[in-house]
């Protein structure tokens, strides 16, 4: 899926709603954003999971709050976006898939043969 160019209009307009009392703050960290740090504009719901690109999806983020929403923490990736979206994409392609038939065949069992209470087999006449 294609990302498409954000607009400045849109960039602008999710500063305005971000700021609160002035100043603007990092929606993961909860720090305030200042003039010098590294920053990015972040999908709160992932592009790739279906989130929109528009002012009510997108927050102004620290590039390294970004970093660790996208990948995960340094010990895993299970609570980054990547294993969600690799998740996603792994229960897609396992329901668009129609049911295989297993390869394990039985060997079926002999119908002439027959067992007596006592334990013994014969064969039927």
């Amino acid at each position: 899926m294609k990302r498409p160019n954000i607009p400045h209009r849109v960039m602008v307009n999710v500063a305005i709603s971000q700021a609160e009392h002035g100043a603007i703050r990092c929606p993961i960290c909860h720090t305030e954003l200042a003039a010098m740090d590294d920053r990015i504009l972040e999908h709160m719901v992932p592009h790739e999971l279906g989130g929109a690109s528009d002012e009510t999806n997108l927050r102004w983020v620290h590039k390294e709050c970004a970093v660790k929403k996208t990948n995960g923490n340094k010990a895993t990736v299970a609570g980054g976006d990547i294993h969600k979206i690799a998740k996603a994409k792994r229960l897609a392609t396992k329901h668009s898939q129609p049911n295989q038939p297993g390869t394990i065949k039985s060997r079926g069992f002999d119908k002439t043969l027959r067992k007596k209470f006592n334990g013994q087999v014969e064969r039927r006449s």
